[in-house]
């Protein structure tokens, strides 16, 4: 009779050790998910950021050559891209990086807060609207226009 006991209690155990990892695989998945999601959305905003920059769009998808145009952009050298290798450095480098990147734009400092806490809906403002960065303006201005 205790041998029948104890395959039932070691049943329950793992009913409920499989409904724990269970819920660990959703967890995980759906984090990995939104990750996804956001990844695919800041892509496609670095895509046509860098368009008008006048790089080709690809380059977005590279993990470190974005970082790289990125830099060449706000910073005048792609090379500090490196400084983003230093732990806490990198983090205040970062955002340095994106008050750049909004004042090219000719964004204010409040939309820099917008970048660095949301940046998928903050890139996509910049990726579609109106605004061109000082570069490429000065780029397609016809020279002698203003003076």
């Amino acid at each position: 009779m205790d041998h029948i006991v104890n395959m039932a209690q070691t049943g329950v155990q793992t009913a409920q050790q499989t409904d724990s990892v269970d819920w660990a695989g959703v967890v995980i998945g759906t984090y990995f998910g939104v990750l996804l999601v956001l990844y695919v959305i800041r892509c496609i905003a670095l895509w046509k950021i860098f368009g008008k920059y006048g790089e080709p769009g690809w380059v977005a998808l590279v993990p470190v050559m974005n970082t790289f145009i990125l830099c060449k952009h706000t910073w005048g050298s792609g090379w500090y891209m490196f400084i983003t290798l230093v732990r806490i450095v990198g983090d205040i480098f970062t955002v340095i990086t994106m008050y750049k990147l909004a004042k090219s734009f000719g964004k204010s400092g409040a939309f820099t807060l917008g970048i660095i806490f949301l940046q998928p809906v903050f890139l996509m403002i910049l990726a579609f609207g109106k605004d061109m960065p000082e570069s490429a303006v000065e780029k397609h201005t016809p020279t002698g226009y203003y003076g």
